[in-house]
């Protein structure tokens, strides 16, 4: 069965139970739970131009499909225009505007005659509140009597020994405020007490340019002052593109993953409720792949629903399980050394081949190289051996006229030499010769 809708009366009794003004406050009945406070507070801007607000409370119903969110305005709502519904996004989500009923005076009979008629009169709802009042006073006065002050916090640069980083300073403060059960003058009062120097300087100015300042105010003013100056976006990009190193636990990335979300948190970049799920698909998505904690991770299915401390917990169950195995939680461990020795073993042997196989070359091409003629030699023999065989060719051509051989002309014939040395020759005994 779903809850009823909010109405002016149940407004009123969140105020009460809270400790604010309801003459400063609202209440938003919205038909979706996916939007975050940035842009709860958008939508306010736009519709309040002349009032800023605060989100004091938020809530959801049981069916889980309607957000409810108690608004603190820094003026009456009397002196501001309020319509009573609203439309926005694309989606056309429905907002419903709640003013809380104005607190009715007790009305006593003039003369009561018994005791049953004053009570009738009183009603049960004063008898509850007055229940709720009492336990608070005696919440407050046990949270007073063990409280803890923070540690001081100055804002100088460099770091004093005797003060702590402002992430740290404000971690505790940020759980102080949560777990603090008291108004919120005192704990204004307790942030305050622990600021001195340019941080207290800081809140001084705040309450100058901002009246009715809440514990959230200080705190937001102290981020914008000495935070991270990075923005959403870029924390966003940063722990998207935030991955396990080599060699580191998984234990000690999640806490890397863990620090940028915070950041981002107080940035009012992220809701709450959907941190656990985000960091669990970084998780899946940048561990390393061969990391034997995250193969048994991905081993037993969907994780998107582990808390903080119950991811945590399980990884630190599994890497103590795989140091007593004597399994190396580090990537890469004695796995990867024993890799490595096999591998350099053949490297040493085939470094041994390929040493002799290029001697055998180098023996090779210097054989070759011996029985080759030289660049110079070559160059001159080819040319020579070309030009002797143009000239037996152009000889061949020649045909002598005197013996019909080729290769010489008749003045350099062999025959006419012979013919020559006959005719110079005597001729024997009765020889006449020619008539």
């Amino acid at each position: 069965m779903a809850e009823p809708t909010l109405d002016p009366q149940a407004v009123a009794k969140w105020c009460r139970t809270l400790q604010l003004d309801q003459s400063h406050c609202l209440g938003l009945s919205i038909s979706t739970t996916i939007l975050t406070h940035r842009q709860i507070y958008q939508i306010m801007d736009e519709t309040l131009s002349d009032s800023r607000c605060f989100i004091r409370g938020l809530k959801q119903d049981q069916s889980g499909n309607t957000m409810r969110v108690l608004l603190e305005l820094d003026c009456p709502v009397a002196n501001v225009v309020v319509p009573s519904n609203l439309e926005v996004g694309n989606e056309k989500y429905k907002v419903e505007i709640v003013v809380p009923a104005e607190e009715q005076p007790i009305q006593l009979a003039s003369q009561p005659s018994t005791q049953t008629t004053t009570t009738a009169t009183i009603g049960p709802e004063f008898l509850n509140a007055l229940g709720e009042l009492v336990e608070k006073c005696a919440k407050s006065g046990h949270s007073t009597a063990r409280y803890k002050r923070l540690p001081m916090f100055s804002g100088t640069q460099p770091l004093p020994s005797d003060e702590e980083s402002f992430e740290a300073w404000m971690e505790q403060a940020l759980q102080g405020l949560d777990e603090w059960e008291v108004s919120e003058a005192l704990k204004r009062q307790r942030i305050a007490e622990s600021l001195k120097g340019v941080a207290a300087d800081t809140i001084r100015n705040l309450k100058l340019s901002k009246k009715d300042c809440t514990a959230h105010d200080y705190l937001e003013a102290l981020q914008d002052v000495f935070g991270r100056t990075e923005g959403v976006s870029e924390l966003l990009y940063q722990f998207e593109h935030t991955y396990q190193e080599k060699g580191e636990k998984l234990s000690l990335y999640i806490q890397r993953l863990d620090k940028i979300l915070h950041q981002m948190r107080l940035k009012r970049g992220m809701d709450a409720d959907s941190v656990d799920s985000v960091r669990v698909r970084q998780l899946l998505r940048g561990a390393l792949p061969l990391d034997p904690v995250m193969l048994k991770l991905r081993s037993q299915g969907d994780c998107g629903t582990l808390r903080y401390n119950q991811l945590v917990k399980l990884v630190r169950e599994e890497e103590a399980m795989l140091e007593e195995k004597g399994v190396s939680v580090k990537v890469p461990g004695t796995f990867s050394t024993k890799v490595q020795t096999v591998q350099a073993c053949c490297a040493g042997e085939e470094l041994a081949q390929l040493r002799e196989q290029v001697s055998k070359l180098t023996e090779l091409v210097t054989l070759v190289a011996g029985t080759q003629l030289q660049p110079d030699e070559r160059a001159e023999t080819v040319p020579s051996g070309t030009a002797s065989q143009k000239e037996r060719k152009r000889k061949d051509a020649i045909i002598c006229y005197q013996c019909g051989g080729r290769g010489h002309v008749r003045r350099q014939c062999p025959s006419l030499e012979t013919s020559k040395e006959v005719q110079t020759r005597k001729p024997p005994g009765n020889f006449r010769g020619p008539q």
